[in-house]
């Protein structure tokens, strides 16, 4: 079996293999390569693709122009930090439609991110 080349990248890890290739969770991961160069400014890591992280008072605007069906789904994921099935089950739907509300949020947040208004 080939060994699988294992990246720390961010917030994740970057695992591949044969079998598998994709990113795994890692609260301890560091950046590397051109990221690894780059200063990141204290309590902030950029976010993926090394764009600066938007001021807090942006992202608590925007956060706070998302439906409360939307922020509760972001809570639950990032905050909480529950797999998509246990948020489902505290909220009593299935994962599927948890998915569906989970990426919404992500949508929308993202569009409220970019409006000039927000910011």
């Amino acid at each position: 079996m080939e060994s699988p080349d294992v990246r720390a990248g961010g917030r994740a890890v970057v695992v591949r293999s044969a079998s598998f290739t994709g990113s795994l969770p890692c609260r301890a991961a560091r950046p590397v390569g051109r990221a690894a160069t780059r200063p990141i400014p204290a309590g902030a890591a950029p976010l993926r693709g090394g764009l600066p992280r938007p001021a807090p008072g942006i992202i608590r605007r925007a956060f706070e122009r998302l439906s409360e069906e939307q922020r509760t789904a972001l809570r639950l994921v990032n905050v909480d930090r529950l797999s998509y099935q246990e948020a489902a089950q505290r909220l009593g739907i299935t994962r599927e439609l948890f998915a569906e509300r989970l990426i919404r949020a992500r949508q929308s947040l993202a569009r409220a991110l970019a409006d000039p208004a927000v910011s």
